[in-house]
C-alpha cells in the first residue's frame, strides 16, 4: 500500500491529488491556488483556462484521495482541500452528572439560577432525571467557549448551593395488613403524595425481601430519605393508616346497623302474620 501522508496545519491538496506544503502558493501543474490565500484575498484568480468543479474540489478525503493514505493531524479538519484547525464555533454537546439532591440548588427558585447560567454562557442547558436514578444528567450544547463557561458556572453554583451530600437513612414501619391497599392508594397515589411533600422514597416491601427467613405474606412500609425528613414521612404514613382504620370502623358499624334494620323488618313481618289471623278469626265468631 502507498505510504501514509499526514496533513499539518496549513497544508493543502491540489487538483492533482497531491499534498502541498502551506508555503506553496500555487500548484505548478494544475495551477490551483493555495485555498488559504484565496480565503484571505478573494481577488486572487487562478491562471489558465477555467476548469469545471471536479471531485478534487470536494471536502471528503475519501473522494479527494483515491489510492492515497492521508491522516489529518490532531485538532485539524479538511476544508476545501485545506487542513485547518477545527472551528471553535462548531456545536458541541457535553454531559455533566450531578447528585439528584443537588438539582434544586442548581435550578433555583423559579429557575433563577439555571436561567442566569444560560444567559451568561449562551449555551443550551437541559437537565434530566429518571425516576429511581441517584444522579441527574445536564446536557450542555454550544460552541467550545459556551460549553466551558456553562460548566464552570454550573460547578460554581453547586458549590454555593450548600452541603454536597445529605445523610440518608431508612425507616421500617409496620402497617396492619388490612390497611395496606388503601394506605398505598390507587396507582400508589398516596405514597407519591408523601414522597413529593418530604423528598423521601416510600414503598411497601415484603418481609421476605428484607430478610430471607421472613414471611412472604407480611409487608412493611419502607421510608428512605434525608434524616430530617423521615419523621414527617412516617407521620404522614401513620396518619393515612389511622384514616383507613377509621373508615373500616365506620363501614363495620354501618354494616351492623343495616343488619339490625333488616332483622327488625323480618321480625316485624313475621309478627304481623299471626296478629292478622287472630283479627280475622275474631270477626268470624261475631
Amino acid at each position: 500500500p502507498p505510504p501514509e501522508r499526514q496533513l499539518h496545519a496549513g497544508d493543502w491538496i491540489c487538483r492533482c491529488a497531491e499534498i502541498q506544503f502551506r508555503r506553496v502558493v500555487q500548484c505548478p501543474k494544475c495551477l490551483k491556488h493555495n485555498p488559504a490565500i484565496l480565503f484571505l484575498d478573494a481577488t486572487a484568480k487562478e491562471e489558465g483556462p477555467p476548469k469545471k468543479k471536479s471531485r478534487w474540489d470536494e471536502d471528503d478525503v475519501s473522494s479527494l484521495l483515491p489510492g492515497m493514505r492521508v491522516r489529518l493531524g490532531p485538532g485539524l479538519q479538511l476544508q476545501n482541500g485545506l487542513a485547518v484547525p477545527t472551528t471553535e464555533d462548531a456545536e458541541q454537546q457535553r454531559k455533566v452528572h450531578i447528585p439528584v439532591h443537588a438539582k434544586g440548588g442548581l435550578i433555583g427558585r423559579g429557575g433563577e439560577h439555571i436561567t442566569r447560567i444560560r444567559q451568561q454562557s449562551g449555551a443550551n442547558i437541559q437537565l434530566k432525571h429518571e425516576e429511581g436514578e441517584e444522579h441527574a444528567v445536564i446536557n450542555v450544547k454550544g460552541n467550545a467557549q459556551q460549553c466551558d463557561v456553562a460548566i464552570e458556572l454550573i460547578s460554581t453554583q453547586l458549590q454555593q448551593a450548600g452541603p454536597k451530600s445529605p445523610q440518608w437513612e431508612a425507616k421500617y414501619v409496620e402497617v396492619p395488613s388490612d390497611c395496606i391497599a388503601e394506605t398505598i392508594g390507587a396507582g400508589g397515589s398516596n405514597l407519591i403524595a408523601i414522597s413529593e411533600r418530604t423528598g423521601c422514597k416510600v414503598k411497601f416491601m415484603r418481609e421476605s425481601e428484607l430478610d430471607p427467613n421472613g414471611s412472604y405474606d407480611k409487608q412493611f412500609c419502607v421510608i428512605r430519605g434525608p434524616v430530617d425528613w423521615i419523621p414527617m414521612a412516617e407521620a404522614l404514613v401513620m396518619e393515612r393508616v389511622r384514616e383507613v382504620h377509621q373508615l373500616h370502623i365506620a363501614k363495620k358499624a354501618k354494616a351492623r346497623e343495616d343488619m339490625r334494620v333488616a332483622l327488625a323488618l323480618v321480625n316485624g313481618s313475621a309478627g304481623a302474620g299471626p296478629r292478622a289471623q287472630q283479627a280475622a278469626g275474631g270477626r268470624g265468631g261475631e
